[in-house]
């Protein structure tokens, strides 16, 4: 089992490598709960003697970085103010996305803060329906607001619903939508340039 460490992060570099060509670059893998970030230097990935629960091994691994931002990063609120984007997210709170509803679903919507597990804090934000029912606020949801998804893509979703769904919390935020959703991906966004800036350092990279 110990040669399947980091198998996904592997198969994400393995297939840029292959189909993309890439030579020298940072190569970040996005998925709903976490980004993989790593580097491709004269066109091999990098490699680290990996940890397991803090203890080095004599087991050569990717080097991968593994932050908890990605695109169904929750949304945490407090006072008025967006105070993080992530650890935790959408599927770990067992909540759909609010922009792969239907807009009439968020007629009379309200924002409320949760804990996604008994372990966090209590300012998690999530968007309750009228029905009762339950959707989370997401850097997906943020990005489909403002247009960033092309058409065809995965994540792309229903715009109007994102709107929708993020008014209750511009609101509370006492901005528009779309500076409320602006927020939530320059929080996610920072997070990802900060370990880019590190490797570039690290690895010594032009």
């Amino acid at each position: 089992p110990i040669m399947t460490m980091l198998s996904g992060p592997a198969a994400g570099i393995a297939g840029a490598l292959m189909y993309e060509k890439v030579s020298d670059g940072i190569f970040i893998e996005v998925g709903g709960t976490s980004a993989d970030i790593s580097v491709i230097r004269d066109g091999a990935p990098q490699m680290k003697a990996a940890r397991v629960g803090g203890h080095r091994t004599y087991l050569n691994t990717l080097d991968v970085r593994t932050l908890a931002i990605a695109g169904g990063s929750m949304i945490r609120e407090a006072n008025g103010q967006i105070v993080d984007v992530g650890a935790r997210s959408a599927h770990i709170a067992g909540l759909a996305y609010s922009c792969f509803q239907t807009p009439e679903v968020f007629i009379g919507a309200k924002l409320v803060h949760l804990k996604p597990t008994e372990f966090d804090t209590d300012d998690y934000t999530a968007i309750e329906c009228a029905n009762g029912e339950r959707y989370s606020l997401t850097p997906t949801c943020a990005a489909n607001l403002l247009g960033e998804i092309p058409d065809g893509a995965f994540a792309k979703g229903n715009a109007e619903s994102a709107k929708l769904a993020f008014q209750p919390l511009a609101e509370k935020l006492g901005v528009s939508v779309e500076e409320a959703a602006g927020r939530v991906l320059e929080i996610a966004c920072a997070k990802v340039q900060k370990q880019v800036e590190e490797l570039i350092v690290e690895y010594n990279l032009d």
